[in-house]
């Protein structure tokens, strides 16, 4: 993948993305593989729970709707001709396929982070999840040992929707464990996206394991450390690396159009 390839720039080189389910699915087994009777550290973590991925979901939410698209077309269609608005595409109508909701009549379920005991009832956790409460249950008990443990997180799991003042859609990001393993629709498509999905051009072996699967399936926009840059400057790509991530990570929580001015002078930097 290009550096600082954006989930645009990405979407094309894949013959599917991968939903959200199937991202849950993946980090229950990699997480379930790891022995339950003692306390897990950082590097015990596998790929597939600490990094974030862009899903097939489509969300969107304004002030009085909040909505879910399964396998977004416009989302599955995205390309780097794509025109967004607010770092999203503009929704001119809403499916009939897609999960609709009143703002008023959920609010207390969104925007928030969750106890473990809540996950398993959230609607949207469930509409994710495929309304399999016995797995997102499961799959909960062990992403909150997993943010105890390290972290010493003891809620999390929240899910989270923009309000803006027209339907956009953007993909449902699913986020990692050091920002607590949110859902949400704050992510713009345009930069600091990763991808997951099957390459064209890959097959994948049944019989690898979930490191090498995710491997062959997740391709991210991180920037190599020994990367060399182009001339010489008073920083180095390290700094360029981290002041990237460090935004990338505030992009999952927070939604704030003063962000593109600095994402703008780190593109500047990077690309001289």
């Amino acid at each position: 993948v290009g550096e600082n390839a954006s989930y645009r720039t990405l979407r094309p080189q894949f013959q599917s993305i991968l939903t959200p389910a199937d991202i849950l699915r993946k980090q229950f087994e990699e997480l379930n593989e790891l022995p339950k009777n003692r306390k897990w550290k950082k590097e015990n973590i596998g790929p597939w729970n600490t990094h974030y991925f862009d899903t097939s979901m489509g969300v969107a939410g304004t002030a009085d709707k909040l909505i879910l698209n399964q396998n977004s077309p416009a989302l599955t269609a995205v390309t780097p001709e794509t025109p967004l608005v607010s770092y999203g595409i503009p929704m001119k109508s809403v499916p009939q396929t897609a999960h609709r909701f009143q703002r008023s009549d959920y609010a207390k379920h969104i925007n928030h982070p969750l106890r473990e005991d809540e996950v398993a009832d959230n609607p949207f956790w469930l509409v994710v999840a495929e309304d399999n409460k016995d797995f997102l249950g499961r799959l909960a008990q062990l992403k909150f040992k997993a943010m105890k443990d390290v972290y010493k997180y003891n809620d999390g799991m929240g899910f989270y929707f923009p309000e803006d003042a027209q339907v956009i859609e953007r993909s449902l990001v699913l986020g990692r464990f050091n920002y607590r393993a949110v859902a949400g629709g704050n992510n713009g498509l345009d930069y600091y996206s990763r991808v997951v999905g099957v390459r064209r051009s890959v097959v994948v072996d049944a019989s690898a394991d979930v490191r090498e699967r995710s491997e062959a399936l997740a391709s991210s926009t991180s920037t190599p450390r020994e990367a060399t840059p182009a001339v010489v400057r008073a920083y180095t790509p390290a700094d360029l690396e981290a002041a990237q991530t460090e935004l990338g990570r505030l992009r999952e929580v927070v939604r704030d159009e003063r962000l593109a001015s600095l994402e703008s002078l780190l593109r500047k930097l990077q690309n001289p």
